[in-house]
């Protein structure tokens, strides 16, 4: 991971904005061309733990005691 980020940081650097170009556009130009490999990586890495993280909390565990309201 520190590899692709030392590898990104010694493109092409960010270049200012032309003429009636926003801010936003040429951040978007920025991230989809310069710098799209590391982009989806980081979207992919993002997705998995989104992924884990559902897995995780959706699986029951037979050692955790509940209670019922009825039961009390």
């Amino acid at each position: 991971m520190a590899l692709l980020l030392a590898s990104a940081t010694r493109g092409s650097g960010a270049a200012a904005p032309a003429s009636g170009e926003s801010n936003t556009r040429a951040l978007g130009r920025l991230i989809y061309v310069d710098y799209v490999y590391p982009f989806e990586i980081a979207a992919v890495v993002l997705l998995v733990a989104i992924v884990a993280a559902i897995a995780l909390t959706h699986r029951h565990r037979r050692e955790t005691a509940t209670r019922t309201p009825a039961s009390r």
